[in-house]
This record gives structure tokens, C-alpha cells and sequence, in this order.
């Protein structure tokens, strides 16, 4: 019996992915990220990250700027 696995999409984004996956350029994404208008990146090694799960947050939320979004999360935590 063959066992199927499906990829699974990765939890972690770099700039490239992130601005494609949210329909910009990456010229725009950086200036957007640079701007405080998307969830903070994190740093991982040398490398600068998006979280995929606060991108998908963030766009449901409308993408608001990066203080509403942090204070909508403190929200969703005190709630749970």
C-alpha cells in the first residue's frame, strides 16, 4: 500500500512569499512593512519571516496597521 502525503504549505514566509501570497509587489511589501501597515515579521536566524497564520488574521481583519492588529490579538487572548 502506497501512502499518499500531501505537502503541507509552510507556517513561515519570507518577504517574497509574504508579498505574493497578500497580492503585492515586493517593493510594496516593503514599504507597507517598513510603513507599520502589516503583523511584525520575526527574525529567525538571518532570515525575516511572516507568520502565515497572522497574515490570514490580518486579512481578515481588513489589514488594519500593525497597532490595531497587536491590540486585536491582546483582545482575542483575554477573550480566551
Amino acid at each position: 500500500m502506497s501512502s499518499l502525503t500531501t505537502p503541507l504549505a509552510p507556517a513561515l514566509l519570507r518577504r517574497i512569499e509574504a508579498a505574493a501570497y497578500c497580492g503585492r509587489s515586493v517593493a510594496a511589501w516593503d514599504r507597507m512593512v517598513d510603513a507599520g501597515l502589516t503583523p511584525a515579521p520575526i527574525r529567525l536566524g538571518g532570515s525575516v519571516l511572516m507568520r502565515r497564520s497572522d497574515l490570514d488574521k490580518w486579512i481578515a481583519l481588513r489589514c488594519p496597521d500593525r497597532c490595531a492588529f497587536e491590540a486585536s490579538l491582546l483582545e482575542d487572548a483575554r477573550d480566551e
